[in-house]
């Protein structure tokens, strides 16, 4: 691409020369047709918005260049400090959501009086699952030396290089791992909109999905019970299980602020990210600004925490070659097992969903799920709900005439909180570990185990991997040794891609019944083939 400058007047004719320039270069860089109408409307009322605040007279310039192969548009004017991008209302800041978790949202920024504008090209990357399935291929014949070089070569390998690679990933992720957690719920449940909707509609929706994510991740549990076989005891120390238990009903809410972050404590950490998220909402306008902190906050950590995670391919090879090279091929002689209990539980809990709402609903299964279909095959392949985000809320409103007000941040709120699918890849996970390394397991445990696996189902970071470091927070828990969290980790990378098609299938068909039981859904649509 050469290096493209040229100064536009913003009447007009001016953002439309401006906002048609730039797609133009989106869609050469292969940004998708949907995503560049989406990216131009943005655009232009961004542009729109400096037009007025200038009262129609500023002029800037629009410059175009490739850097390392991506395309960066820059449209720049000098003029006082203004930030187009504050003004959005409630469906401008979704739209703005769903062009970041794609990586086409525009930046503003300030410097040496002047104002920019920045709008930057998609990489080509290969895919972080691509990467994860070289990792374990390469682990896969790294766990075969074990034969070929010598012992000593082998310990200093596993001594001084793996195992310090290992351990410096989870600990590096674990810095930010809790302050993740806790902005994520904050901005999560700021992002309802008022107090009003929340005690109105929200409530329902978040009291609706987490019953049900109990409810499914409890019948996965107990379902599952007869291909396991447990060693049945107590924990070390004499505690029970059903002691821990009560003990951590006890302990969720801490002795102060600072001490979760301090020891990790998940738990504790959701709490006040609940409470604070709740106290904001309370107060509305008044922590206006507070909130656009936590906004900026969140987008900060997780940059933070998706850079490191894409560490996580060098994390599956190191852990894995060091479980390979301390046991064997052997851990993996069972592991069909839970891949296969997996996939069926989110199949039984996907199909139990459709033909539930279809009762409640009114309407053919085959009808319901056949709106939904494309999304759930999405979701599917992906792994990334994601890449099915711009897709729900179409459906949810043109498919299943769920009404906008009620979608824009009910779908959002409901993203966080349907959580069985990735309870039951816990849960399967669990009993795997426990069954292979033999850990004593009782009805204390299993409770436990259950209870731990929906919590920390809200908890898990938004990132790549961020399974992985909920899971070795699990297992810790529950006894189970550290060493076998490579295997426990290939299951989550697996059973995620059927854990995200189930996810977008159930919240679908939760928010569907949700809006029938708050009137606010078009039978009429509903009905529409």
């Amino acid at each position: 691409m050469r290096k493209f400058e040229k100064e536009y007047l913003l009447d007009r004719s001016g953002i439309d020369a401006v906002s048609e320039e730039m797609i133009r270069q989106m869609r050469k860089a292969g940004v998708s047709r949907e995503n560049a109408i989406r990216l131009r409307l943005t655009m232009e009322e961004v542009l729109l918005r400096v037009s007025k605040h200038f009262d129609g007279q500023i002029t800037g310039t629009l410059d175009i260049r490739n850097r390392m192969g991506v395309p960066v548009l820059r449209f720049r004017y000098k003029a006082e400090s203004y930030n187009p991008m504050e003004s959005a209302d409630q469906e401008d800041v979704l739209t703005q959501e769903i062009l970041e978790r794609i990586g086409l949202a525009p930046e503003w920024g300030y410097r040496y009086g002047m104002n920019e504008l920045v709008l930057r090209g998609p990489r080509q990357n290969m895919r972080q699952e691509v990467r994860l399935i070289i990792a374990v291929l390469l682990a896969l014949a790294a766990g075969s030396l074990t034969g070929v070089l010598p012992d000593g070569l082998i310990t200093g390998l596993q001594n001084y290089l793996v195992d310090p690679v290992a351990q410096t990933f989870m600990h590096a992720l674990g810095t930010f791992v809790g302050l993740m957690i806790f902005t994520s719920i904050v901005t999560g449940i700021c992002s309802v909109g008022n107090v009003s909707d929340f005690s109105r509609m929200g409530a329902y929706v978040f009291r609706q999905t987490l019953t049900w994510s109990f409810l499914g991740t409890a019948v996965v549990g107990i379902c599952i019970l007869p291909f396991f076989d447990f060693r049945a005891g107590v924990i070390s120390g004499g505690k029970s299980q059903m002691d821990a238990l009560i003990e951590m009903v006890y302990s969720i809410i801490p002795s102060n602020p600072v001490s979760p972050f301090a020891d990790g404590n998940m738990l504790q950490i959701a709490f006040i990210g609940l409470m604070t998220g709740v106290g904001m909402l309370i107060l509305g306008e008044k922590t206006s600004r507070l909130q656009e902190i936590f906004k900026q906050v969140n987008k900060l950590v997780l940059l933070i925490a998706g850079a490191i995670c894409k560490l996580l391919p060098v994390y599956i090879f190191t852990s894995l070659t060091i479980l390979l090279w301390d046991n064997g091929y052997g851990i993996f002689a069972r592991l069909w097992k839970p891949l296969v209990l997996g996939i069926a539980c989110h199949t039984f809990i996907l199909t139990f969903k459709v033909v539930f709402a279809s009762i409640r609903l009114h309407a053919r299964a085959g009808m319901l799920f056949s709106k939904i279909r494309e999304n759930v095959l999405t979701g599917l392949f992906t792994a990334s709900s994601s890449a099915a985000l711009e897709q729900m809320l179409r459906v949810n409103e043109e498919k299943l005439g769920i009404a906008r007000k009620f979608n824009r941040f009910a779908l959002p709120l409901g993203n966080m909180t349907v959580l069985s699918p990735t309870g039951a890849v816990f849960v399967v996970t669990l009993y795997y570990m426990a069954e292979y390394y033999n850990v004593p397991v009782n009805t204390g445990w299993l409770i436990i185990a259950i209870v731990l696996s929906v919590i920390f189902s809200l908890t898990v970071p938004p990132v790549s991997g961020g399974m992985l470091v909920c899971l070795g927070l699990l297992m810790a828990q529950l006894g189970i040794p550290g060493a076998g969290l490579a295997a426990g980790g290939i299951l989550c990378i697996v059973l995620d891609f059927f854990n995200t098609a189930a996810r977008i299938g159930l919240l679908h068909m939760e928010l569907a019944m949700e809006a029938q039981h708050l009137g606010v859904l078009d039978r009429e649509t509903l009905s529409a083939n």
